[in-house]
């Protein structure tokens, strides 16, 4: 569930509350009202900071895993490249192009889910 339902969540059980507060109630009603509002906007600022946090690491690793994966690929075809190891033509293109889609398609899918690109606003 992103922001705006969470928000929309909260907002429509805070106005179900208010409509079923009777008349000598209201005061500590609306009082309760705003603690649970109160309490419902720390939730998800506190969310917020969590998938922050979690985008960050997340976005460490990524990197470094992509970073790996092309150096290692870059090291096969200098290897081959200095009569070390050999391996055909046709399959060292086979492993340039499927690596660099692989690649590029692994850190642009990953990095869309982790920095989505809607801009939420509380």
């Amino acid at each position: 569930m992103d922001f705006k339902e969470e928000k929309k969540s909260v907002e429509k059980a805070m106005k179900k509350m208010v409509n079923q507060v009777s008349a000598e109630e209201t005061d500590l009603s609306r009082q309760e009202v705003a603690d649970y509002d109160l309490e419902a906007k720390k939730a998800l600022v506190v969310s917020a900071y969590q998938d922050i946090k979690e985008r960050k690491r997340y976005a460490f690793w990524i990197f470094l895993m992509v970073l790996v994966w092309l150096i290692s690929i870059v090291g096969i075809i200098v290897t081959c490249g200095m009569g070390l190891l050999t391996i055909s033509d046709p399959v060292q293109l086979g492993l340039i192009g499927a690596t660099t889609v692989n690649v590029t398609t692994f850190f642009v899918i990953v990095t869309k889910y982790l920095f989505p690109s809607n801009n939420i606003k509380p």
